[in-house]
């Protein structure tokens, strides 16, 4: 293949590049072909004898145009050593193929540019496999960034390899220390100087021993009460290289569940009405500063605000115009629920339910409904910093069961009123008729007597005493 003078024995060279995968190449100093071996067929529609005289990326449809052969034949000049490059080709049964080419420069005895040797490699496969490695490396990236608790892995000397982007959500205090090579020990001696959890004694260095030694020891899984309340579940697990993978879910909205259960279901020595529980779970459940019971008055248009938390205590009950107030939305959309997570105060800065509890924010709300759909209220929570979204979904299901509850308590109500509207037209009735009327409850003892009857048994009873 090659046509310069030497010693070079051209028959022993030529079964070499037959017997080679790869293609070989020369080209003059103008980048014009001289010899190309047969191997280029896989990359044109020529035959490789078809090429002599043209340019070197001629026939190729390629991503190297021909001022990027330039630059590659510059570079290997400069250099003065072969420079290797990758490049895509599409082949002429519309196949695509990837290509490694080498190129180096050939001088004459004057240091002057002869022309230039080269080989064309076929890299595909390892291309191909690359590829596929990326995007297994990026489907698993994604599933561990689905998962819904932070995840970071350790290597075999406890350095940060991997963290997804939860445990931001989980210790947005850590974010900037939290970094890949950091040491799982400086990440621990970070979070007690930033004082995550409340330390005995508030010894930092007695904490951060005890901490890595339960790490060399096997950790386990324990739950952590932090210093600002939130409950974290941390498990660890050693890998098969003597890694580590470490994992951490905010357990705060399940124990806030628990704690807001306990509150609605716990003791009555209180005497707080089924509304003041409610009104209480609600904010402890979903972590908010205010939490109501409202009930509707559609001839009115009004909501009476039956029950009401603020922070740590009770609001006094008043009415106010539903029309006015975010409540509105809650009793026009057909799903009967509502969520404003931003701005609640310049909205409706009017509404007493608003301006009452200065600097309102965000507001969710539930709709009470009997089984003919028909609207006895709702619940609501608010807080006076903007709802994060995602995270309020966590409560939704004790939402859902404190509304029901409270729908009890208003059937319950209801059914009371008429009973005894229903007991107070008997008894009506009873005092303008002539008969008698009476009640007596299980033991035989008389709840109710008709004025008539009192008045005639007084009436007989003086008349025998007379005579």
């Amino acid at each position: 293949m090659v046509r310069e003078e030497g010693n070079v024995d051209r028959g022993r060279l030529d079964d070499y590049i037959d017997l080679s995968s790869d293609c070989f190449w020369e080209i003059d100093a103008d980048l014009k072909i001289r010899d190309i071996s047969h191997q280029v067929s896989y990359l044109t529609k020529y035959k490789h004898e078809e090429l002599i005289g043209h340019p070197i990326g001629y026939g190729i449809i390629s991503t190297i145009t021909d001022k990027g052969w330039e630059r590659y034949a510059q570079i290997a000049c400069e250099e003065n050593k072969p420079y290797s490059f990758n490049f895509s080709v599409k082949t002429p049964d519309q196949g695509v193929v990837h290509v490694n080419a080498t190129i180096t420069t050939i001088f004459d005895g004057q240091e002057t540019v002869h022309g230039y040797r080269g080989v064309f490699k076929d890299i595909t496969i390892e291309v191909n496999n690359s590829l596929n490695a990326e995007l297994i490396e990026k489907r698993l990236t994604d599933t561990i960034e689905c998962i819904p608790y932070g995840i970071a892995l350790f290597d075999e000397n406890d350095k940060l390899v991997f963290a997804n982007s939860k445990h931001r959500d989980v210790f947005p205090e850590m974010e900037d220390v939290i970094e890949i090579g950091a040491k799982f020990e400086d990440i621990v001696r970070t979070a007690a100087e930033r004082g995550l959890q409340n330390i005995e004694d508030h010894d930092i260095n007695k904490f951060v021993r005890k901490r890595m030694s339960l790490h060399k020891n096997g950790y386990g899984t324990r739950e952590i009460q932090m210093s600002d309340d939130r409950w974290v579940e941390m498990t660890e697990h050693e890998t098969a290289e003597d890694g580590t993978v470490i994992s951490w879910t905010d357990l705060s909205p399940l124990k806030r569940r628990e704690k807001a259960l306990a509150s609605l279901l716990g003791d009555t020595a209180d005497n707080w009405s089924v509304p003041e529980r409610a009104a209480k779970a609600i904010a402890i459940a979903l972590g908010c500063r205010w939490a109501g019971v409202v009930r509707y008055y559609p001839e009115s248009e009004e909501g009476e605000v039956v029950s009401m938390w603020d922070g740590d205590k009770p609001i006094q009950q008043f009415r106010y115009d539903i029309k006015k107030s975010p409540c509105a939305e809650v009793y026009n959309r057909r799903s009967g629920q509502f969520r404003l997570y931003d701005g609640v105060s310049g909205k409706y800065s009017d509404n007493p339910l608003v301006s009452a509890p200065e600097n309102m924010t965000a507001y969710r709300a539930l709709s009470i409904r009997t089984g003919k759909n028909t609207v006895m209220g709702h619940i609501f929570a608010a807080d006076d910093k903007p709802f994060q979204r995602g995270i309020q979904q966590e409560g939704k299901d004790i939402f859902r069961l404190i509304a029901h509850w409270v729908e009890i308590e208003f059937r319950r109500q209801h059914v009371q009123r008429k009973m005894i509207d229903s007991q107070t037209r008997f008894r009506d009735f009873a005092e303008v008729a002539s008969d008698w009327f009476w009640e007596v409850d299980k033991n035989l003892e008389f709840t109710f007597v008709s004025s008539h009857a009192v008045d005639d048994v007084q009436h007989i009873l003086r008349g025998k005493l007379e005579r």
